[in-house]
């Protein structure tokens, strides 16, 4: 079930007795925060709602606080976050217990980003209709930097919200975090335009990452690394960079694949969602380059990615050490180091 059905069964008071989230942490929170307003009391929200890290509470733990009556009037909202029973392949019995007759004065929400293994508890709450994709589907993030700026008491103009989604892609967490500081940024002004996005937005211009794609795509190593170097210089996050890289060589394989089935250029690009400037752009850079070596550079900027927020991979030579794998694999490689293959 798609996270905004969750919320629409909820405001009619048809709230699952127990919820298996799983995604973006940003939807999540807003099912999350839902209950919290319909079903947990505000007079006792303190004593009511009971946040639990799963990583360090076991399954019996949570059980007792879910059985445990709520202070006073509504119920008691347990939340439990990276539960270490959704990354086993064999379901506790202690929580498969509890699922099989949950108090109806409690609401337990277990929320992890991966999609959850099929266990028998997971089937079981998805036959209560508490399994809830919460993933940053297409479109999703437009909504919601467009809602919260409205909560704001600001418009959101059209072009603005192209702007920030076209630089920060379907990234809803982080996207999250960049409408705060473009609402503040905007003070009194009562509509946000395509000024504010670009003063505060990603931290750094698409066109300047465009510009280190370009000089990949070209070859152009010593100009790549002196690109990335002015980023750095700005004291950007070799993950937000990564980010944008990501985004441009998805768009650019989203615009390869769809030409190979068959879809003109014009048609690839409004499927894609971009404008005609975009549209100009990127189908240029992508000209000559196959659709296997721009699958290789994404796998290569994922799994950077994971080295770096695995600590494997200092920060100071992230965005260099990906430039080098990048052309190798538009080169025609994977991008991996030759020595240590495999033979």
């Amino acid at each position: 079930m798609d996270f905004k059905i969750a919320l629409s069964q909820i405001a009619r008071g048809k709230a699952s007795p127990v919820y298996l989230l799983h995604g973006t942490r940003t939807f999540a929170m807003q099912v999350v925060d839902a209950l919290r307003k319909d079903y947990v009391s505000p007079e006792w929200e303190d004593l009511n709602f009971s946040p639990v890290d799963g990583r360090e509470g076991t399954a019996g733990d949570v059980v007792s606080l879910a059985r445990t009556a709520p202070v006073g009037s509504g119920k008691r909202l347990v939340l439990v976050t990276d539960p270490s029973w959704l990354r086993s392949k064999r379901a506790d019995p202690v929580i498969l217990s509890y699922l099989k007759a949950p108090p109806d004065s409690s609401i337990l929400v277990m929320f992890q980003e991966d999609r959850p293994n099929q266990q028998a508890f997971v089937k079981l709450v998805e036959d209560m209709g508490g399994l809830v994709d919460c993933s940053s589907g297409r479109g999703s993030v437009s909504e919601l930097v467009k809602s919260r700026a409205r909560d704001a008491g600001k418009d959101m103009t059209p072009d603005a919200v192209w702007a920030l989604v076209g630089m920060i892609g379907e990234d809803a967490d982080f996207a999250d975090t960049e409408i705060d500081k473009i609402i503040d940024y905007s003070g009194d002004d009562p509509v946000v335009d395509v000024s504010h996005v670009e003063a505060v937005g990603f931290g750094h211009s698409e066109a300047t990452v465009f510009d280190l794609v370009n000089a990949i795509v070209a070859g152009e190593v010593d100009k790549s690394i002196a690109l990335a170097g002015s980023l750095g210089l700005r004291n950007e996050d070799p993950r937000q960079i990564m980010q944008t890289l990501a985004w441009q060589f998805r768009t650019m394989y989203r615009l390869k694949f769809l030409m190979s089935r068959g879809s003109s250029a014009d048609a690839a690009a409004r499927e894609a969602g971009l404008r005609p400037f975009q549209a100009k752009r990127f189908l240029s850079q992508s000209r000559g380059l196959s659709k296997k070596g721009i699958a290789s550079c994404m796998e290569a900027i994922l799994e950077t990615g994971v080295a770096l927020n695995s600590g494997l991979l200092d920060d100071s030579i992230a965005i260099e050490t990906l430039i080098v794998r990048l052309r190798r694999c538009l080169a025609g490689g994977d991008g991996r180091p030759t020595s240590g293959r495999r033979r």
